[in-house]
């Protein structure tokens, strides 16, 4: 027999699917409220909601800023800056995307994992979008990287292949490649479902909404466990893989032509050694990315790993460990161009000289036409090669961007 608090909870359920079912929803569940279930208004706003608001705009900026000035200055359009510009893009994308998850959730609903203010097609296009950009901006460091590779190591070859059109096409390249590699998460996010949530009675209780809806279907089989999880891991590793032995490779080849070279031709070894901060700088853009992605794939091996041992079960990791996983693909996203500040000169110049922050800083380079210079050598057993280009760009051009480009 019901007690009177138990025929209202039957109610209030019953009003919750009737409510859902009139928005033609096929998927119902209903779950027991627990405090778990909601959202710690101080905490979110401490961990979230802040960090989100301050690091995802500041990203964005930094980023619009890159693309700025490459498209202000005619010497920034090179090949590689063209693949800068691709990451650029992208981080911008899944800024703005996660910002909308990061802050429109909390701030749109009171219960954990509600995503009804996106709908069923916008959880479905945030996610996959999310996990697009995660796979292109993997790929698409590693094509940058194997590009510098081409160029220092096997010259001759980069400089009849290379193009423009060529670039565009290996851009669109990790498009699709990302979008392949997508693909077998899709089927996560097509189901949409409601919760009907039971809460008990108490009057902290009334006012709180008494469902909630959501796109992702979970990880409840071994498969499951090998599309949502593996996939982007393996992903990972062989990304991580290639960087490192191509700037491996790439460091070997620019280390033997500095020796090369005898003492006179301090020139060619300045045009290497120019050569080898942007080596660096990729190889450094490429560690940021591993660091700040490593604990979002850790978290998917532990969830894997987990689920083989209990299947439909879910595991609960600590929260200063989510919040760390959470935060870091943010950071990743927003750091790029800092590091191309920090660690190539020419572009900390274009990007003062192109925004007019110091003009009189730089009245000197002013007076004089800027030169950019690129140089690329190989050596095989039988030769030893140089191949050097120097453009002449007038003053009005505001900056030299040194790089290595055929």
């Amino acid at each position: 027999m019901n007690t009177s608090s138990d025929y209202n909870d039957l109610i209030d359920t019953n009003q919750c699917v009737i409510d859902a079912r009139s928005k033609n929803l096929t998927d119902i569940y209903t779950a027991p409220g627990t405090p778990e279930f909601l959202y710690d208004s101080e905490h979110i706003l401490l961990t979230r909601i802040i960090p989100a608001t301050i690091t995802c705009p500041f990203g964005i900026i930094l980023n619009c800023l890159f693309l700025y000035v490459v498209f202000k200055v005619s010497a920034m359009r090179t090949l590689t800056n063209m693949y800068l510009s691709n990451q650029a893009i992208v981080d911008c994308m899944f800024l703005s995307l996660y910002y909308i998850v990061q802050v429109g959730e909390p701030l749109s609903t009171d219960v954990v994992h509600d995503k009804s203010f996106l709908g069923p097609v916008g959880c479905f296009i945030v996610n996959i979008a999310l996990d697009i950009c995660l796979f292109v901006s993997e790929f698409n460091i590693v094509l940058v990287t194997f590009e510098r590779y081409m160029a220092i190591c096997k010259p001759f070859t980069y400089e009849r292949i290379s193009s423009k059109s060529r670039t565009f096409v290996l851009i669109l390249l990790t498009w699709i490649v990302g979008l392949v590699f997508s693909a077998p998460i899709f089927k996560f996010y097509i189901k949409w479902y409601t919760v009907c949530i039971i809460w008990p009675k108490s009057n902290e209780t009334i006012s709180l909404q008494m469902s909630y809806s959501n796109c992702f279907a979970g990880v409840w089989t071994p498969l499951d466990g090998i599309l949502h999880s593996l996939t982007p891991i393996i992903a990972f590793v062989l990304v991580i893989t290639i960087i490192i032995v191509l700037n491996v490779l790439t460091t070997r080849e620019l280390q033997k032509s500095v020796r090369r070279y005898s003492v006179s031709a301090h020139d060619l070894k300045q045009r290497l050694h120019q050569q080898r901060q942007i080596v660096v700088m990729l190889a450094v853009t490429a560690g940021v990315l591993f660091v700040c992605l490593l604990p979002y794939h850790l978290d998917l091996i532990i969830g894997y790993l987990y689920n083989t041992t209990h299947p439909n079960s879910v595991i609960i990791m600590p929260q200063a460990w989510e919040e760390l996983a959470r935060w870091l693909p943010m950071v990743n996203s927003s750091v790029n161009p800092i590091v191309y500040g920090i660690l190539n000169k020419q572009y900390r110049r274009a990007f003062i000289n192109t925004l007019g922050c110091c003009d009189n800083c730089h009245e000197k380079d002013k007076q004089q036409d800027y030169m950019m210079t690129s140089v690329t050598t190989c050596t095989t057993t039988r030769s030893s090669s140089t191949t050097e280009t120097t453009y002449k760009l007038k003053s009005n051009s505001r900056v030299p961007f040194n790089e290595i480009h055929s």
